[in-house]
């Protein structure tokens, strides 16, 4: 079926642009609300590249609240692990803040997933709902942005005009170039890797988030209990040194990391490295524009918070299109309700690993010291654990 043969059956207020994470939980979300929604998107939706992703990523109980919302936990929860303690370390440090997930009496802080085979229950979902089309290989195409509404005009003649258009394929693209400019772009020189390990003993839902003064070591539970997740931020020069070094020799550097609670442990995926950066945009809209998640901000990753962000903005952006009508005081409101708690996430992201990430002796005095009267003062610890969970 021609591409111009659908969009004459099939219609359609809402055009996403991307299908990563936050584009297919886009369609979904507003397709619960009864909204039907075409997704374009550049990859070849078939093709191995498109679902190949070393990474992991956090969801937070606010966010398992949502995908149960859309119907989809009872496919995720079959890959997703539990994280049932996290201790936060600093440098070495025997003093340790330690969060349980009996603190506040829930059934977990959060939940570890592989983005390959998240990615892989999106695709399908998106797929067989009847209400999203997905046209893949779709990169060529221009935008013209008015305040009623925008046209899209693609490569094989097809013509689209529809009420609203989503950004959720980052910042990188033409049409974001066009119309949005940036409040912060920050680089932070760093460089994270990431890569998965096999260790003797069963994690328990373990997670590690180790400062270094090169930068955070995290360590997340996987599904299974003998495998992990390690996200090693270092300084770009330094992780490409790393990346390069013989197998058992940055074995060794990760067990040195690592400790020895869970045994010896074995690298068993690829090691993937990804320069690590912040941004967060002027305005959320423009005309019948509107930016979600990683279009809108990015974080640094060292909490775990980026798509759990992004839910938020799509959670927000869907109950307005349901109750308002599709209009700037509506994507006013959404700008309203969600820029100033990304702003926060990002500078409290950027704070923390700005104080963290190195040896100033003064620095290292108040952040332990810091660490210490959380670990023993309970409302604080409370506090903190809910503002992590997205409960605010």
């Amino acid at each position: 079926m021609s591409m111009s043969h659908i969009f004459q059956e099939f219609d359609s207020n809402i055009v996403i642009l991307g299908s990563g994470f936050s584009g297919m939980l886009t369609a979904l979300s507003l397709a619960r609300a009864g909204f039907s929604t075409i997704i374009l998107e550049s990859m070849a939706c078939d093709d191995s590249k498109f679902l190949h992703d070393v990474r992991t990523t956090a969801l937070t109980a606010e966010s398992k609240y949502f995908l149960i919302q859309l119907g989809l936990w009872s496919l995720i929860d079959k890959i997703a692990s539990p994280i049932l303690d996290v201790y936060v370390v600093d440098n070495k440090s025997p003093k340790m803040l330690h969060f349980a997930q009996d603190l506040i009496n829930i059934e977990a802080l959060g939940y570890i997933v592989k983005n390959s085979e998240f990615k892989k229950i999106l695709l399908e979902t998106i797929q067989n709902n009847p209400l999203i089309t997905l046209i893949d290989k779709c990169s060529d195409y221009n935008i013209h942005s008015q305040e009623s509404g925008n046209n899209i005009y693609l490569a094989d003649g097809t013509f689209i005009s529809c009420q609203l258009l989503i950004l959720c394929n980052g910042r990188g693209s033409k049409i974001h170039a066009s119309y949005f400019s940036t409040e912060i772009s920050k680089h932070y020189l760093q460089n994270a890797l990431t890569f998965n390990v096999w260790h003797q003993q069963l994690h328990e839902g373990t997670a590690v988030e180790h400062f270094l003064p090169s930068g955070p070591f995290a360590i997340l539970p996987l599904k299974g209990g003998n495998h992990s997740s390690i996200v090693w931020t270092l300084p770009k020069n330094y992780a490409a040194l790393l990346q390069n070094l013989p197998a058992d020799e940055f074995e060794y550097m990760v067990q040195r990391n690592f400790g020895d609670f869970l045994g010896a442990l074995k690298i068993d995926s690829e090691i993937a490295n990804f320069p690590l950066r912040a941004y967060l945009s002027k305005k959320y809209y423009h005309n019948r524009i509107a930016l979600v998640a990683d279009s809108a901000h990015i974080i640094h990753p060292l909490a775990g918070q980026g798509l759990n962000q992004g839910i938020k903005d799509i959670q927000v952006l869907t109950d307005l299109i349901n109750s308002k009508n599709i209009d700037q005081e509506m994507l006013a409101e959404y700008q309203e309700l969600r820029q100033t708690d990304n702003k926060l996430m990002y500078l409290i992201t950027d704070n923390i690993n700005r104080i963290f990430s190195n040896n100033v002796p003064s620095l290292k005095f108040l952040r332990r010291a810091a660490l210490l009267a959380a670990e023993h003062i309970s409302f604080v610890k409370v506090e903190l654990l809910k503002y992590a969970m997205g409960r605010r």
